[in-house]
């Protein structure tokens, strides 16, 4: 398990709001970070921190109630080595 969450540490990221905290990851391949919609729920901003980003600001780009799913900016550098999510949709 430590070999799981060693490889896949850097695409965990840390969500907050003035209400709410909750986690998301990063793809790359769309330049996205993706968390739940309840955790971002009626805010344009919200606060985010991992091992790629420092903490900063970044825009909600996306918002479904229904499927419970957010899509935030990523920020354009970051601070460590990225590892792929590993899926493939081909």
């Amino acid at each position: 398990m430590k070999d799981v969450i060693d490889f896949y540490r850097n695409i965990v990221v840390q969500i907050a709001t003035p209400y709410s905290k909750g986690t998301g990851f990063y793809l790359k391949e769309h330049e996205i970070i993706v968390t739940n919609e309840h955790v971002i729920r009626d805010n344009k901003e919200v606060v985010i921190a991992g091992n790629i980003f420092g903490r900063q600001l970044s825009k909600v780009l996306f918002l479904d109630e229904k499927y419970d799913l957010a899509f935030l900016e990523a920020p354009k550098t970051t601070t460590a080595a990225f590892t792929s999510l590993g899926l493939n949709f081909s």
